[in-house]
């Protein structure tokens, strides 16, 4: 087993390079809607930032869980580091239009790097 620092670093770095891979997506649609329209309004990045994140989170729903991990697994790791998960989607998603609801669907992304597998992430 590694120690605790190293599972901390190694979870927080996926993490965080998971919602940088979401931004990505989002910012590439905004640009794309930039590049047509030579603008874009607030609603419709609120859109596009909804509509990236519920698909991801959709995938990740229909994933199963690793045979191998527990189910409790998932509440560890929010009660261990869901407060630096909190941060990690502040600093990534930063003034995007993310609701509460958007937030919690983040967090499910995020514990299910951990206790999923999805060929097309990995």
């Amino acid at each position: 087993m590694f120690p605790d620092s190293v599972q901390k670093e190694y979870l927080l770095y996926t993490v965080y390079n998971y919602f940088q891979f979401i931004r990505g997506k989002i910012e590439e649609q905004v640009d794309a809607v930039i590049g047509e329209k030579d603008k874009i309004t607030p609603k419709e990045v609120k859109k596009i930032t909804s509509d990236i994140i519920k698909a991801d989170y959709d995938k990740w729903k229909e994933t199963n869980r690793l045979p191998s991990i527990p189910q409790i697994h998932t509440r560890d790791i929010i009660e261990k580091y869901g407060k630096k998960i909190e941060k990690l989607k502040e600093e990534v998603f930063e003034e995007l239009p993310i609701s509460k609801r958007l937030y919690a669907k983040l967090e499910e992304i995020a514990t299910s790097l951990f206790c999923k597998f999805r060929e097309d992430v990995y």
